[in-house]
């Protein structure tokens, strides 16, 4: 089973590491540590499989050498505590041989090298069984310089990388622990291999295995020469637990194979089942197809015969009529005797002679016969089922031909009419004599259900979704109005209650219209309470509304009962209208409307004075007149009356 193993480490100054004594342990080399003065000697460590350095293209030749690279290293590196290089330690899949592992450590160097243009020096450990390692231990250190190549120069750049700093080192770590992943997945299946290794932790991937203790090189050392410790006894049980989880898992696994095979098995047994069952449903298909079409040809002959007798009876009719026709055209000069006298001989013999027939008595005999007609091919259909015959013929010739069954072809198509020889119609035969000859005697319900039933599901489904959609559109459509009605009524409502509160506001009555005085007047302040509800601009409204006003009172064009009558209303109006206008500091309109209320004032006190000093003369007047028109006799009485 795939191990995942993959861990960063910083090779560091300031934990008194040495960049030139790590590479000579990991590469079992023997290298010359100048900055130290001593040599790190490590040729006769065992394990190491590989050790190989990748660089850049443009990398000096010198740093290709592993002696003077990392002594080049050693350095560059002036600070007490720098970083010296960074190691990737991995852990090989335990399935893939010497070759596949070099493959697998070849083109993760190269990757390294490619992103960050550093020298990479990585070597392949195999695991120390003699002191009691894991077998299946083979791992790689993969160590690689924190400065990039310069590809001018070929040495090393003035600047670090920052990719593993802090600010982005966990998310670097991230990365390639995905990476890494997926490149060892890459590889097993390249090997052929089912097993797969995930970067994750047990407890993101949701299992339910224990993770083990970190054991550390100290760790490690004491368990190779037998020593146990706290750590080593605790990863030992989780472990043995972990081992006996996978023995319980495999056990289940390999029960549910056998299931699956079972249901396999069960499957196969009723598939066969079910092909035969399909098998012996189709013959019988097949079988009802040819007897619906032997049905179908007893009612196209028993409707054949119907509609020769038909015809039959009709030319009868022609025929006579024709007779008649040509003894009235021989007699054309005395045709009326001719008729009269047969009349005579209808009413002495109370019939007509057989031979005589009218053109009137004709149609009807002919209606008659094709109405009865049409009465029995409707009977003739009921006693055939013809409907469910010509819905089942249709629907089992698509079930057939759909399974690979070739059905025999009829050798005339138009079998109606025609002798009915040979073999019997097909399901479009059917359906072609139906639109011919069956739909206008039998009705257009019948012709509505027919086309019903040899609808497919698929039509049918159709059909309803089409029905549910146009319902589904009509009540959005009339959402859609009420809801649009019942914004544009609440919007009216809440503009009438702007404006009555503004005009009861000025001193009017709720109810108060001076539509009544003028039906073209309304009041000022509701005209401009409007206007500014609405977001218009009033100025010329009530500049339009002013002269208006002063032009419906002219005096020279009313008489005294009119003017009694409205200017009082006009006057108090304007007086309400320039209150309004003062409380909402529109000095110049107030002013306005008390020039023209003065005006009309003015106007209203003269037209009265004026009025009724002509109304005064107009009395005297005619008390004169009255007097000057007395008779004499009236004049003498009074004299007499005066004397007494």
């Amino acid at each position: 089973m795939a191990i995942y193993h993959f861990s960063i480490k910083p090779i560091s100054r300031g934990d008194g590491r040495s960049a030139v004594a790590a590479a000579a342990y990991r590469s079992a080399q023997i290298l010359d540590d100048h900055r130290y003065g001593k040599v790190q000697d490590y040729a006769r460590k065992s394990g190491v499989e590989l050790s190989q350095i990748y660089a850049p293209a443009d990398t000096a030749p010198d740093l290709l050498d592993r002696n003077k690279l990392w002594n080049t290293v050693e350095k560059s590196e002036n600070r007490k505590d720098a970083c010296l290089a960074r190691e990737f330690e991995i852990a090989f899949p335990n399935e893939l041989n010497e070759q596949q592992r070099k493959a697998m450590l070849d083109e993760l160097c190269k990757q390294i090298v490619n992103k960050y243009a550093v020298v990479v020096d990585a070597s392949i450990h195999a695991p120390h069984t003699e002191v009691g390692s894991d077998e299946r231990n083979y791992h790689a250190h993969i160590m690689f310089t924190t400065r990039a190549i310069d590809p001018t120069s070929g040495l090393f750049a003035s600047k670090k990388y920052r990719d593993f700093n802090k600010d982005l080192g966990s998310q670097t770590t991230k990365q390639w622990r995905e990476d890494f992943a997926l490149l060892a997945n890459k590889h097993l299946e390249l090997g052929g291999f089912e097993s797969r290794v995930d970067h994750r932790s047990l407890k993101d991937q949701g299992s339910d295995l224990e993770p083990t203790i970190h054991e550390g090189p100290e760790v490690t050392q004491l368990r190779r020469r037998g020593i146990d410790t706290d750590i080593s006894i605790k990863n030992d049980a989780i472990s043995k637990r972990n081992k006996e989880l996978k023995n319980i898992r495999q056990q289940l696994k390999q029960l549910e194979n056998e299931i699956r095979a079972f249901k396999l098995e069960t499957i196969e047994l009723e598939k066969q089942k079910l092909e035969q069952v399909q098998d012996e449903q189709l013959a019988n298909d097949i079988s009802r197809f040819y007897e619906l079409q032997r049905n179908y040809s007893d009612f196209a002959l028993s409707a054949f015969k119907l509609l020769n007798a038909q015809d039959k009876e009709i030319d009868s009719i022609i025929k006579q009529r024709n007779k008649v026709d040509k003894i009235i055209s021989k007699h054309q000069n005395d045709g009326s005797r001719f008729i009269n006298e047969y009349k005579i001989l209808q009413d002495k013999n109370g019939h007509m002679p057989k031979f005589w027939i009218s053109k009137e008595d004709a149609k009807e005999q002919i209606i008659k016969i094709k109405n009865n007609y049409s009465n029995k091919l409707k009977e003739l259909s009921n006693n055939f089922n013809l409907l469910n015959t010509a819905s089942e013929l249709n629907i089992l010739h698509r079930t057939l031909t759909e399974n690979g069954i070739e059905l025999e072809i009829p050798r005339e198509k138009k079998i109606f009419g025609i002798a009915l020889t040979g073999t019997p119609p097909s399901a479009e035969t059917v359906i072609s004599d139906m639109q011919e000859y069956f739909f206008t005697p039998l009705g257009s319900d019948f012709k509505y259900h027919f086309n019903e039933s040899i609808k497919t599901d698929e039509q049918k489904k159709k059909d309803a979704k089409k029905a549910i959609d146009v319902k589904k559109a009509q009540d959005d459509w009339n959402l859609k109005q009420a809801t649009e009605a019942e914004e544009r009524q609440k919007a009216l409502d809440l503009h009438l209650v702007q404006v009555e509160t503004a005009r009861s506001e000025c001193g009017y009555a709720r109810n108060f219209e001076y539509s009544n005085v003028d039906p073209n007047i309304n009041t000022l302040t509701s005209l401009i309470v409007s206007n500014v509800i609405n977001k218009r601009d009033y100025s010329q409204d009530f500049q339009d509304k002013l002269y208006r006003i002063e032009k419906s009172l002219n005096p020279a064009q009313m008489g005294l009962d009119q003017a009694e009558k409205q200017y009082p209303d006009y006057l108090n109006m304007l007086e309400s209208d320039e209150k309004f206008f003062k409380s909402q500091g529109k000095i110049k309109e107030s002013q306005q409307i008390r020039s023209l209320h003065d005006k009309l004032s003015s106007q209203y006190v003269e037209k009265l004075g004026t009025e009724r000093l002509y109304a005064e003369k107009c009395k005297l007047e005619r008390e004169q007149a009255k007097t000057l028109t007395k008779p004499n006799h009236l004049e003498k009485s009074r004299d007499n009356d005066l004397s007494m």
